[in-house]
């Protein structure tokens, strides 16, 4: 009878030994199965961080693009509003000349009516003068004869 008692609970440690690595081995399974859904889960993501710092260097690359054209643009505007202002200086200057030459005009037409003016008097005064020498010459000749 002791010899079947101690065979029982023989069994029975070795019944719970075999639960027991039963019940390990199912968590070894359920560990594995985490660690591969973990796995590949670090491959999904390294691959969406790979695909994500690609993504970044490209707009990255096109952002400096970006600032290196808005340099280049603005430098060229500040070249052509450089360029403008110089450009309305001188059609500035070129309009007090232009006006310089109209009240220049102006001055030499006055005059040049003033002359006009007096070359027709002084024609009319040769006309009468010639008139004068026409009449004087038909008197010395009437006188003559």
């Amino acid at each position: 009878a002791v010899v079947s008692t101690q065979s029982t609970g023989a069994d029975e440690r070795i019944e719970e030994k075999d639960q027991s690595n039963e019940h390990l081995r199912n968590n070894c399974d359920e560990l594995q199965e985490k660690a591969q859904q973990l796995s590949s889960l670090i491959k999904e993501v390294e691959s969406k961080f790979v695909e994500k710092s690609r993504q970044y260097t490209l707009l990255e690359q096109e952002f400096n693009k970006l600032q290196d054209d808005h340099r280049v643009i603005a430098e060229f505007c500040d070249k052509k509003n450089a360029k403008i202002g110089e450009l309305e200086t001188d059609l500035r200057d070129l309009i007090a000349e232009n006006q310089k030459l109209v009240d220049e005009n102006a001055e030499l037409t006055d005059e040049g009516n003033v002359k006009d003016e007096k070359i027709k008097e002084l024609e009319h005064r040769l006309d009468a003068k010639e008139r004068l020498i026409d009449e004087l010459e038909k008197a010395a000749s009437t006188m003559a004869d």
